[in-house]
């Protein structure tokens, strides 16, 4: 029985197809071992079965040896023919079959004229002391305080250990950072201790509590694990620019969480990779620091590079810092000659225990795709034979193997044979549930939340990704590694919170991957504790990040004016959510226009009066363009004439007005004429006889 132990970023490629290329050789058998799922009792009967093909093909052996425990206390058994290729043996089980974790190893070595192959199967006692490590929180920051609970059961029943050693252990591998926990008993079978994470951690990282406990001469352990974070921390991605077998030219981008990116960062990598020109391993250490882009650029060359770069290294600004580890993979073109390589298409579908999933895979063969070549495989798990038999690559390398979904992790050898070699390779089918699950808007620059149901009561570590896809491409590149993250110990990977019945997750999007492209956004659940069947829960979804248009606004100087005034536009209120606005351009409303232009400023002068509507356009980085439009009124001069005139059209009035006044008085001050020079025949005014007849003269 396969025990799951805490997954692994070699794991989750392991379940998304993604396999490295093997050389050929001149050995085409292949021994399986299946062993009885336990766990299983001392004194009881354990039955192995040992299955023998050549090239996929039951054969009976020439020589045979089983053995159980290859240690120092191994032993042989004895072992019979069922049929062709097909062998078993029964024994009975002795303490000293089983290591002190109470595994039993059985080790089966066949051979076939010159050709020798061996496997392995694994089965549990029963009375093995099995640990279960629980932490009070799922993620921490530095110089916070983590409780743990220890539980050691002894055939299901908790039961007092002989002692429980704690560790605690920042990091993967040999630069992994462990500290010990002291630890006290509250009951049977459960302990208590409580773990402060370093201060001077600087960087995001996993905590892996790992528990030893010791029953007799029975051992057993388990882990637990505990995201640790920096609220204001960064992320790392990896965009190759151009990557050959002569020489590699690559970028990493450092981006905030708001995914913005971040200038100024000091980036360290070192950079290791197999020169085949001079057949040595290479080591490089390059730095750079990130520009106002968030951008730090490195060039190899030349580097005779048939194999992958291996890079690890780190981001530091300030106080802060990120780690980061990943592969450079040259085009599949550079394949060394005599090399297989496969890739299985991550897009199969989620299937349940019961049912059937078809698998998708190319073939790459010396640098070419591996078209129209016979395949065998054989499918199994640790406990049975699942399926084999025959399969052919199409033109394009294109083959399926459709395989009933099991509860355990299945392995699948695919052989082929070419020019008297051999190519094997073993996939791993890891069992994957389907998680219920859901996930908010995804656009470049957004943080999109997954949220998932708890799918099980146990320990869990849970991830989320999006990765690039190309779908128009085979299997092989439907991962396209041209934008990949690199932050941490998961590689692509962020952390899920597990918080009582729900899992969520907050995948950053950064401004700078490609739109109008496909991603696949993707959350796994994976259980952690060693004693727990090892089913990945997970579901994903093909997304279509197209581009978003953006926002044009604008704002004028004055929305009515005069004819041949002068009117400005400002546009610089244009916004894109998804990116940024690179070019502007006016319809004035009146037949004139403005060119596309990276200023959004304007000006613009009406020669006529009327309404006009202005219409202005945006454009943003990926060619989208908006409008809007604004109104404004142009008035005619012609009123403003009038009043031009007037502070000299009143005094001209007033003048000639008195003027009149003047003349009147003038005339009415004329004197008379005396009636002897009167001239002959003009008659005397009415008026001035009439007073000369009727009024007397006055007294003085």
């Amino acid at each position: 029985m396969v025990r799951a132990g805490p997954v692994t970023a070699a794991a989750l490629l392991v379940l998304l197809g993604i396999a490295a290329p093997v050389a050929g050789a001149d050995n085409s058998l292949s021994v399986i071992v299946l062993v009885p799922e336990g766990p299983h009792e001392i004194g009881s009967t354990l039955s192995v079965r040992v299955l023998v093909f050549d090239y996929g093909i039951p054969y009976d052996v020439e020589a045979l040896t089983i053995i159980v425990n290859p240690s120092a206390s191994s032993r042989e058994i004895t072992w019979a023919r069922a049929s062709v290729g097909d062998y078993f043996a029964d024994f009975e089980l002795a303490a000293s079959d089983a290591d002190a974790f109470g595994n039993i190893v059985i080790l089966a070595a066949a051979r076939i004229g010159a050709l020798e192959d061996s496997g392995t199967g694994f089965a549990v006692l029963q009375n093995f002391v099995a640990v279960n490590v629980a932490a009070s929180k799922d993620v921490v920051a530095p110089g916070e305080n983590v409780t743990v609970e220890i539980t050691v059961r002894v055939a299901g029943e908790l039961a007092d250990a002989d002692f429980v050693v704690v560790s605690a252990s920042l990091g993967l591998g040999a630069s992994a950072e462990v500290d010990f926990v002291a630890n006290s008993r509250v009951s049977v079978g459960t302990y208590v201790g409580t773990y402060t994470v370093r201060r001077s951690l600087r960087q995001d990282s996993l905590l892996e509590i790992s528990a030893v406990a010791a029953l007799g001469p029975s051992r057993s352990s388990g882990s637990g694990f505990v995201n640790v974070e920096w609220s204001d921390t960064f992320e790392v991605w990896y965009h190759p620019v151009a990557v050959t077998d002569t020489s590699a030219v690559f970028e990493f981008w450092v981006v905030g969480p708001s995914a913005l990116p971040v200038p100024g960062v000091l980036v360290s990598a070192t950079l290791a990779y197999f020169n085949t020109a001079t057949f040595r391993l290479e080591v490089r250490i390059v730095t750079a620091t990130t520009d106002a882009f968030g951008t730090a650029r490195f060039v190899l060359d030349p580097l005779g590079l048939t194999y992958p770069i291996l890079v690890e290294g780190s981001a530091r600004l300030g106080g802060k810092s990120q780690s980061f580890s990943g592969q450079v993979w040259p085009a599949v073109t550079v394949l060394p000659p005599g090399f297989w390589a496969f890739r299985r298409d991550p897009l199969s579908p989620l299937g349940s225990p019961g049912g059937s999933v078809t698998y998708n895979y190319t073939a790459y063969l010396n640098q070419l795709l591996y078209a129209g070549a016979p395949l065998q495989f054989l499918a199994h798990t640790d406990t049975e034979f699942v399926a084999g038999g025959e399969a052919t690559t199409d033109g394009l390398g294109h083959f399926t193997l459709t395989l009933p979904v099991q509860t355990t992790v299945t392995y699948v050898e695919i052989l082929t044979q070419s020019d008297g070699l051999s190519y094997e390779y073993t996939d791993l089918l890891l069992p994957a549930v389907r998680l219920e699950a859901t996930y908010d808007e995804v656009v470049i620059g957004s943080r999109t939340t997954i949220t998932a149901s708890r799918p099980a009561d146990v320990p869990l570590l849970a991830v989320a990704s999006i990765t690039l896809l190309n779908l128009s491409a085979p299997p092989w590149g439907r991962f396209d590694p041209s934008w990949s993250r690199w932050s941490g110990v998961f590689s692509t990977y962020t952390f899920a919170t597990v918080e009582g019945d729900t899992l969520s997750a907050v995948v950053v999007v950064p401004p700078f991957l490609p739109k109008n492209r496909d991603y696949l956004l993707a959350i796994l659940a994976y259980p952690t504790a060693y004693s727990t069947p090892p089913p990945i829960y997970m579901n994903y979804w093909v997304v279509r990040i197209a581009n978003l248009p953006p926002t044009a606004f604008a704002r004028v100087s004055n929305r009515s004016l005069l004819e041949g005034s002068s009117i400005a536009l400002n546009a610089s209120g244009s916004s894109d959510r998804d990116g940024l606005v690179v070019a502007y351009s006016v319809d004035w409303g009146d037949g004139a226009t403005s060119e596309w232009s990276s200023s959004p400023i304007f000006q613009h002068t009406y020669a006529r009066p009327g309404s006009y509507v202005i219409t202005v356009f945006a454009k943003d980085d990926s060619g989208a363009v908006a409008e809007m439009t604004i109104a404004v009124d142009v008035h005619s001069r012609l009123p403003q004439t009038i009043l031009d005139v007037l502070p000299i059209l009143v005094p001209i009035v007033a003048l000639v007005a008195v003027a009149g006044l003047v003349l009147r008085r003038v005339l009415l001050r004329r004197p008379k004429r005396p009636a002897s020079e009167s001239r002959v025949g003009e008659p005397v005014p009415p008026s001035e006889s009439m007073t000369t007849a009727t009024e007397p003269e006055a007294k003085p």
